[in-house]
């Protein structure tokens, strides 16, 4: 609201605002929104998929001590 109020004084242009949203929304939101997706999809689906430092049963398990009683 400040952001948009000071560009819209600045620049004269009452549109400013629809165009801070617009390019907020289809330029860094769906890209984003598609790769959170993916991210998810594959832990759900292709966990072997994941490389070894993020692989759910990877380095967490190779960090822990053994002891050999």
């Amino acid at each position: 609201m400040f952001a948009t109020g000071w560009l819209k004084k600045t620049l004269r242009n009452d549109q400013i605002g629809n165009f801070i949203f617009w390019i907020t929304f289809c330029i860094v939101g769906q890209p984003t929104s598609i790769i959170l997706y993916y991210h998810d999809w594959v832990i759900t689906n292709r966990p072997s998929w994941l490389p070894p430092a993020l692989h759910p049963s990877g380095p967490a398990s190779d960090l822990t001590p053994h002891l050999n009683l």
